[in-house]
């Protein structure tokens, strides 16, 4: 296997194993924090909005870009994205960061 393909699968098999963590983390972190399940279903239909909404239009921008690019590009925001989130405490900054990662999922 090429040094290159090695580098990208490994990359995003981190990045993959991190999004799901994330993905099993958040819920629960959500519900201790608010104690409510409609609560926590509104934060995660907030965050999920702008991915919905804005999905066409990355579509047609990422088309255009180096998919090479465009896939480091997002697993480095996304990185650091994870690491200030682990330093923030505060719940808008959760909502802002998962939507962020909604929408870089989503390119």
């Amino acid at each position: 296997m090429k040094r290159n393909a090695l580098l990208l699968l490994m990359g995003r098999t981190v990045s993959k194993f991190g999004a799901g963590f994330y993905l099993i983390a958040l819920p629960l972190e959500m519900l201790s924090r608010t104690g409510s399940l409609a609560q926590s279903g509104l934060f995660f239909t907030l965050a999920a909005l702008p991915s919905v909404l804005l999905s066409p239009f990355l579509g047609v921008m990422v088309e255009r870009l180096r998919r090479k690019t465009v896939i480091a590009g997002t697993d480095f925001i996304s990185g650091l994205i994870y690491s200030v989130l682990l330093l923030c405490g505060n719940i808008y900054a959760l909502l802002a960061g998962t939507m962020l990662l909604h929408v870089l999922s989503g390119a």
